[in-house]
């Protein structure tokens, strides 16, 4: 029998341009998200923005944008 993964992201915000989808990841392994890259790799069409909070300074790779925690009143 095959076994589902389970997929689930944080928020999915609504925007003009599609939705913005925001994981929040704490330690240093924030950037495995397998979540995030699911829903990029099958809905790509329609998130306009992919963002990923955690304890690190401001990048953006690969299409995501990472943020340090504090700056999640800014979304």
């Amino acid at each position: 029998m095959r076994q589902k993964s389970k997929h689930e992201l944080d928020f999915v915000l609504p925007a003009e341009e599609g939705i913005q989808i925001v994981e929040v990841k704490s330690g240093s392994n924030f950037r495995r998200h397998a979540s995030l890259d699911y829903a990029l790799a099958h809905s790509h069409s329609i998130i306009f923005e992919a963002i990923v909070l955690c304890n690190s300074n401001v990048v953006l790779d690969n299409g995501i944008r990472y943020l340090p925690l504090y700056m999640a009143m800014f979304l």
